[in-house]
């Protein structure tokens, strides 16, 4: 089956992609489009319950995350494996982004603009740091364009 084309969806955590965009993420796919989501964390500090240890709820969350993934028609999970809370607009997470833009090539990316805008922190570097690698002209969005 042909492709319309490839869209990264690029946030920090696991559920992210259904929390901020899961509807879109299911009508894409059923138009044809191919969908990557690049998440930056594991989401191991992403519970209630402090007898959890950080090390099983990555494991857990991140194969919940790869279920819903299924679900949806997500072709590929890429999990950066930056730790939970430490996203900033850094060299690394930019090196790391434009590496899984290179290796992906999509149409387009996206990440909710309120990563971009917001003072929570554990997402904000997503935002900021994918507009370098993805902020030329063409089907690129430097930030929330699709989601």
């Amino acid at each position: 089956m042909s492709t319309k084309g490839r869209v990264l969806v690029i946030l920090a955590h696991p559920d992210d992609p259904e929390f901020f965009c899961g509807g879109t993420v299911g009508r894409w796919v059923r138009e044809g489009w191919e969908i990557i989501y690049i998440l930056a964390t594991h989401g191991e500090r992403g519970s209630d319950d402090p007898t959890v240890p950080t090390e099983q709820l990555a494991r857990i969350r991140e194969e919940e995350q790869r279920a819903a993934a299924r679900v949806l028609g997500v072709r590929e999970v890429v999990f950066l494996d930056y730790p939970d809370g430490s996203p900033t607009p850094s060299l690394g997470l930019r090196r790391d982004l434009t590496r899984q833009i290179r290796r992906w090539r999509p149409s387009a990316s996206t990440a909710p603009r309120s990563l971009t805008r917001t003072a929570w922190r554990p997402g904000c570097g997503n935002g900021t740091a994918k507009r370098s690698p993805t902020g030329r002209s063409g089907t690129w969005s430097a930030s929330g364009g699709l989601c």
